[in-house]
């Protein structure tokens, strides 16, 4: 599912934060200064054109677990092109399928420094990964561009932005017995099939994760 906003990716909690960079690995002021702020990891090293680095927060930042740095424009030429941005949308989805992501932030990628339209790239993301089961939700960072958005581009992507999001639980149980685990790991299950994103520890608790901070983080 797609869905149009106006604002910042960090304006709302998600599974995986995407920011924009070049191939070299440096970033616009304001992703800089976000990044510091929100205390989230920076990459080390290149980044080729038209991929993506991930990397885990580790429970640093409370509003995703992830954040991944998408290479959107060619330091070489400081440009961005459509088909880098097709590599990065596909990267992405392996990537939630690969860790249960549910919700991604993500920006009009190659719209700035790269030179792309918007709604170029907005049908790119549908093309992409509109089809696909995690919700997508794509910023405009003003009201200008985000109502030559929805001006443009067809009615069933222009819409999603009114559609109501899929409800997120945070399962807290007792580790008293097998039996318990097992239950709470069906009800779970069952939840997630039928349209409800159900946190629990065995699908998103991984090593090296301070549980009592992770607890924190899904009740609020």
């Amino acid at each position: 599912m797609l869905k149009i906003k106006r604002g910042s990716v960090f304006d709302e909690k998600c599974d995986l934060i995407v920011l924009p960079c070049s191939s070299s690995g440096t970033v616009t002021s304001w992703v800089k200064r976000e990044i510091e702020q929100n205390n989230l990891p920076f990459p080390s090293g290149l980044i080729p054109f038209g991929q993506v680095r991930l990397l885990s927060t580790e429970a640093r930042y409370t509003k995703a677990d992830f954040v991944g740095y998408a290479a959107s424009v060619d330091a070489k030429t400081t440009r961005s092109n459509l088909s880098a941005i097709e590599k990065i949308a596909s990267s992405l989805i392996l990537h939630c399928k690969q860790n249960d992501c549910s919700i991604v932030n993500i920006p009009l990628l190659g719209t700035g420094a790269g030179g792309l339209d918007a709604a170029a790239v907005l049908e790119v993301y549908e093309k992409i990964i509109g089809r696909e089961s995690f919700t997508l939700n794509v910023f405009a960072p003003d009201k200008t561009t985000y109502q030559n958005i929805l001006n443009e581009t067809p009615e069933h992507i222009s819409n999603t932005d009114a559609q109501i999001e899929h409800p997120r639980v945070f399962i807290s149980y007792s580790w008293k017995d097998d039996s318990v685990k097992n239950w709470v790991f069906e009800l779970a299950h069952h939840l997630c099939a039928n349209g409800v994103d159900a946190r629990l520890d065995r699908f998103h608790l991984r090593p090296g994760m301070d549980l009592p901070q992770w607890m924190t983080k899904r009740t609020y």
